[in-house]
């Protein structure tokens, strides 16, 4: 069964989407400090317009991981991208995990990364 996403941001070289089952936590956690705010802003800007940063970055099973506050809280949103004939690829952020402890990735993780990598996405216009 496909999951169905929802665009959030469009750019000249990606369009952002959100998960609808994760539409709820996502704003719930966006809207939780101005600071979340302020990062989501910077780092869907940096995508959009196809610019690198350390805060948006490949992880396993061919996902992505957005890390708002690299060093301190150490949040990810998990990511899918889908790539669509003749259409914008999508960035379609799925999960997210809290407060990432270790350096290295645990197997929690990493089963999180495989499960994303997993999902078949539906857009919704």
């Amino acid at each position: 069964m496909k999951r169905k996403a929802v665009i959030l941001a469009l750019g000249t070289k990606y369009v952002v989407c959100c998960d609808i089952e994760f539409l709820p936590d996502f704003f719930k956690y966006v809207m939780e400090d101005p600071q979340h705010q302020k990062e989501i802003k910077l780092i869907f800007s940096q995508i959009i317009e196809g610019l690198r940063t350390k805060k948006y970055s490949d992880e396993d099973f061919a996902t992505k991981a957005m890390k708002p506050f690299l060093n301190r809280q150490n949040d990810r949103i998990i990511c899918k991208v889908l790539k669509r004939k003749n259409e914008k690829q999508c960035i379609v952020m799925s999960e997210i995990y809290l407060q990432k402890k270790s350096d290295n990735v645990n197997k929690f993780l990493k089963n999180r990364y495989k499960i994303v990598g997993s999902y078949e996405y539906e857009i919704i216009q």
